[in-house]
């Protein structure tokens, strides 16, 4: 068992003990959480949502819980009835498809061609988890040495650039693949474009269906 825990742990024990020293009753039920500001739970067998006080943390809504009521003190939350830090943080989430046909040789950034988007819905505020992104595309080059750069458009903002990748051989396909970390990213759905641009040589940068696009997020812990 972590520290963590064990603290925890701790903690509930604490409660249940000052609860018979005093001879107040109390009872362990599971519930759900409801809303996390305020933070509410309702409890199973039970429709109406009460105010709550966590003993393990940060929470999310729908998040499967234990409560420990001791009237008239309060709902104390010590513990999870569910897997919740062996299991993902969030479902993770692939863009996976050929490359439909298209071409650049802007020097900004632009949306690549076809279908680029994907969307993952973020579980945790940004100062607990980042999205890890990995990209796998390819493109090829009518001319040799250009090299093209790879982003992520998100909120109107290219603000996660992948890397770049030199094609040294004219009309020969190659691939680029890289991994990055979404950071400063709220609670809730987290949509990004994938872009491309020219950043060196004349060539005119490609791709077309013999290409592959790969893009997949997951939400990681952020320590």
């Amino acid at each position: 068992m972590s520290e963590e825990s064990r603290n925890f742990s701790a903690g509930a024990q604490a409660l249940v003990n000052d609860a018979q020293r005093l001879g107040l009753t109390w009872d362990l039920r599971p519930a759900t959480v409801g809303s996390t500001d305020p933070l509410q739970v309702t409890v199973d067998a039970d429709t109406i949502p009460i105010n709550a006080t966590s003993m393990v943390g940060v929470l999310t809504a729908g998040r499967r819980v234990y409560v420990l009521l001791i009237p008239p003190s309060g709902v104390f939350i010590v513990g999870f009835n569910d897997p919740a830090f062996t299991s993902p943080l969030g479902i993770t989430t692939n863009l996976n498809q050929a490359g439909t046909a298209g071409n650049t040789t802007s020097a900004t950034f632009v949306d690549v061609p076809g279908s680029p988007t994907l969307s993952i819905t973020k579980k945790y505020p940004a100062s607990l988890t980042h999205i890890k992104a990995t990209l796998s595309i390819g493109a090829f080059s009518s001319a040799v040495n250009t090299g093209v750069a790879f982003a992520l458009l998100i909120s109107s903002v290219d603000r996660q650039i992948l890397g770049s990748l030199l094609i040294n051989t004219a009309n020969a396909h190659t691939y680029f693949s890289g991994t990055i970390l979404l950071t400063g990213l709220p609670v809730g759905v987290v949509t990004a474009v994938i872009r491309w641009r020219r950043v060196s040589g004349a060539g005119l940068v490609q791709i077309d269906g013999n290409d592959w696009t790969s893009l997949t997020f997951d939400e990681v812990w952020a320590v």
